[in-house]
């Protein structure tokens, strides 16, 4: 991400979604025991984690993939598996440090967390649209329960401005009541294995109706009821078909 020229790291940031969620393999490289140049601070696979820029690609990545493909490196070593306790907090991408909130935005009228809003909250709601119709593969699903049970973290209303030393912080709007419209636009549908499950129950009810139909006699409209039943039940497995993403 451009540090100097802001219009450029803009464009970076709005693009950072589908640069991240274009890879099929996400491997995170986090040296040993290095020292930051100019800030002399220890780098390493801890300090990647605390960075909220590293944060937000990991998040791209899991919300366009699922995280099974993620993997993380150190000093050559062999890839490691990125497991769900490293995921969690690196999927909270506002409580991660940033340099501009280091420095007191000094010179900035934005913070980099107020431009990180639009492209989260647009992961979000693919994530939420494709649930809704029905199209969410696992590996995506387990990624939206921890948005949805995580809101709080994962979408804060506010955050602190952070100002250079001797003046005050400011309290700003991140994604304020945001959270609130989604649902008036009834964006957020059930819970999918509650929809499984009733699809379940109606796939097996019909399969029965059959089966009785073969061991004892009925009438033509009987039959030709149960027909028209079973053709407007689906297999789960068909509303699971994942979505190729369009790079």
């Amino acid at each position: 991400i451009p540090q100097r020229h802001r219009g450029l790291q803009r464009l970076s940031i709005n693009s950072l979604t589908n640069y991240s969620g274009a890879c099929d393999y996400f491997i995170i490289v986090a040296p040993g025991q290095i020292t930051h140049a100019d800030t002399g601070l220890l780098c390493d696979r801890g300090s990647y984690q605390e960075r909220a820029w590293c944060r937000a690609e990991q998040l791209a990545h899991g919300c366009r993939k699922g995280v099974e493909n993620m993997y993380l490196t150190t000093d050559g070593g062999g890839l490691e598996p990125v497991t769900w306790d490293w995921i969690k907090p690196s999927f909270k991408i506002f409580s991660g440090r940033l340099t501009c909130c280091a420095r007191g935005h000094e010179g900035m009228e934005q913070c980099d967390k107020e431009y990180l809003v639009t492209p989260v909250l647009g992961l979000y709601c693919e994530l939420l649209a494709a649930d809704k119709a029905r199209s969410l593969p696992s590996e995506k699903k387990e990624v939206l329960d921890f948005m949805k049970e995580n809101e709080e973290e994962v979408f804060p209303p506010t955050f602190e401005f952070s100002t250079p030393v001797g003046k005050r912080g400011q309290e700003r709007e991140l994604f304020g009541d945001i959270l609130t419209l989604l649902e008036e636009l009834d964006l957020k549908s059930e819970d999918f294995d509650k929809y499984t499950l009733d699809q379940k129950k109606k796939i097996k009810s019909t399969d029965s109706e059959r089966a009785s139909c073969v061991t004892s006699p009925v009438s033509d409209s009987s039959v030709e009821a149960n027909d028209h039943s079973h053709d407007h039940h689906h297999c789960p497995q068909d509303a699971r078909i994942d979505v190729q993403e369009q790079v």
